[in-house]
């Protein structure tokens, strides 16, 4: 009678040891981020969210004008950069003279986060000054200036995942 009990805990100890070096993966790949398919809009009574399917944890609320929003692009800001944005139309503003605007989601590709929405791009009949973005030289942080509006934000990435 004991052997049975003692190769059950020995299997059982074998599962926990097997779990415990291969734990679920749960972590979102760099590269899942930047795959459009994984994105979608959802309409919740909070407002409009950008939501990342495979992991709806990952969300962020958006601004939504006349006529928006609208998925539009994922791009890599810079070379190699931690930092991604997924450019969305936010809709059309304006009376005499109509604006696109079009925001941008910044994404912390290392840690898998998002890390606001932001200005990307106006398109009018009228030139209007565009939003800049610039990544620190040390690569940790984002600046975004938007003249139109006299807003700076300055986005830092937390520390690893």
């Amino acid at each position: 009678m004991m052997q049975p009990t003692i190769s059950r805990l020995i299997l059982l100890s074998a599962i926990l040891t097997l779990s415990a070096c291969n734990p679920p993966e749960n972590h979102t790949s760099s590269e899942d981020l930047l795959e459009i398919e994984n994105w979608s809009l959802s309409e919740e009574t909070a407002g409009f969210f950008l939501v990342y399917e495979p992991n709806p944890a990952i969300r962020e609320e958006i601004e939504m004008q006349s006529g928006g929003p609208a998925i539009e692009e994922i791009r890599i800001l810079g070379d190699d950069s931690r930092f991604a944005v997924v450019i969305y139309y936010s809709g059309s503003a304006g009376t005499q003279v109509i604006v696109d605007l079009h925001r941008a989601v910044l994404l912390d590709r290392e840690n898998g986060t998002t890390l606001g929405d932001y200005p990307w791009a106006y398109e009018s009949d009228t030139d209007f000054p565009q939003p800049q973005w610039t990544i620190s030289e040390d690569g940790t942080a984002v600046t975004v200036l938007d003249e139109n509006t006299g807003e700076e934000f300055l986005i830092r990435a937390e520390n690893g995942p």
